[in-house]
């Protein structure tokens, strides 16, 4: 697309300095440059305009934050389906969406973790009896795809609900 705008300003008018108008004009340039992507993702925004947003998100890694209770949190990156082409053997991919991954004040909760103890782990396996020497509760695996849901109302942590691994040997 052929800029439209004038882009060397030497004169402003008032508060509107070359600078600030170069800057303006540079901005409506991207815009319009990128108007498609941007209308596209207004428009998931309004679908999911509710007080829960869901999508697909990769567990990323994950953080002990009671050593006793066998919870953590998790970092994640959004994914979205793509390259669905194979309807016979239902091969597909996900792949990173829009850059869209957690920082320290978004990390996902599993709240199947929720009654975990050192003693019961969702959904209700207790790891004191008929539980095998060696075996330990493990957090959700890195790379594991899972449905996030993100409530926007109250605390606005996003949450996933996955059984967590037992891992060991006898």
């Amino acid at each position: 697309m052929v800029n439209q705008y004038p882009t060397d300003i030497k004169k402003g008018l008032g508060r509107l300095t070359p600078e600030v108008l170069n800057n303006v004009f540079e901005a409506v340039t991207w815009i319009e440059e990128n108007k498609r992507d941007l209308e596209s993702v207004i428009g998931n925004m309004q679908k999911h305009d509710s007080q829960l947003l869901f999508f697909l998100a990769k567990i990323t890694g994950s953080w002990a934050y009671s050593s006793t209770l066998n919870q953590w949190v998790y970092d994640w990156t959004a994914q979205s389906i793509g390259n669905y082409t194979d309807t016979t053997d239902y091969e597909y991919a996900v792949t990173d969406t829009l850059g869209l991954e957690s920082d320290a004040s978004t990390r996902a909760l599993n709240v199947m973790e929720i009654v975990n103890t050192d003693e019961l782990v969702g959904p209700g396996i207790d790891t004191t009896t008929n539980y095998p020497s060696g075996f330990s509760v493990k957090p959700v695996c890195d790379g594991a795809i899972v449905m996030m849901f993100w409530n926007k109302m109250g605390s606005g942590v996003p949450v996933f609900c996955v059984e967590n691994a037992h891992q060991g040997s006898c």
